[in-house]
């Protein structure tokens, strides 16, 4: 949960958020982990998405309701992002410091919610600006999958561009209609597609939710050994 932010504007919850990142570092170093997964903040009007996804869900995604709503959710996000960035920045180089003398790598995840920090066409320029190899791009599948579906992102296009900083995916599925975090085979991520544009190298993690049956669970995995492409083992 994103109980403190790095983009808040109150400095005491700032504060918070750095000082509880700082103790997940050392925790993760003390049990040999090599990657910290980080949500890095949020920023403008929350409930912009949730007509879209109402409107989605009936079959008007390309009207101009939907259009209007997407525009005007887009430049809010957007607007905001630009005022929060540089205290989001200032902290995580801090962070990338601390990281970087443990032996940690961060990944910088990508969000479901477009409120969620970067929004997607400023993905290079945090990624400019943030050290390799300490900070690193982490993709969600589910999390791509519903910002596809809305029309955010093309989800294949988006991994091309990354695809030079990511190091490490959460793995689930996603439908429109049942959220994300499923396993393997109950969603509409094209995964088939996907998968070969992921690096070689890259840290795969299955990210089920608390919810899916251990049948599941030994589903996903049975998928994951099946599917034709050399993938590696998963955690």
């Amino acid at each position: 949960p994103n109980a403190y932010e790095f983009s808040d504007p109150r400095p005491t919850a700032r504060r918070l958020a750095e000082r509880h990142t700082l103790e997940t570092l050392e925790c993760a170093a003390s049990v040999g982990a090599r990657f910290v997964v980080l949500h890095i903040g949020s920023a403008g009007p929350r409930r912009l998405v949730d007509p879209l996804e109402t409107m989605a869900l009936a079959g008007q995604i390309g009207s101009n309701s939907f259009v209007q709503q997407k525009l005007h959710a887009i430049r809010e996000h957007e607007k905001a992002f630009q005022e929060a960035w540089p205290r989001v920045e200032e902290i995580l180089l801090r962070i990338g410091e601390k990281a970087s003398a443990l032996g940690l790598r961060l990944g910088l995840e990508c969000r479901e919610d477009p409120r969620e920090i970067p929004p997607d066409d400023f993905w290079e320029m945090i990624l400019n600006r943030l050290p390799a190899p300490t900070f690193g791009y982490w993709h969600d599948f589910g999390h791509g999958a519903a910002k596809h579906w809305l029309g955010y992102i093309d989800h294949a296009q988006h991994l091309r561009r990354r695809a030079s900083r990511i190091i490490g995916v959460h793995l689930h599925d996603y439908h429109p209609e049942k959220g994300d975090h499923l396993p393997l085979g109950q969603g509409i991520v094209p995964f088939h597609e996907l998968l070969p544009l992921i690096p070689e190298g890259t840290h795969f993690s299955l990210e089920l939710s608390p919810d899916v049956s251990a049948d599941d669970v030994r589903a996903s995995l049975s998928w994951w050994k099946k599917n034709p492409s050399p993938l590696p083992a998963l955690s």
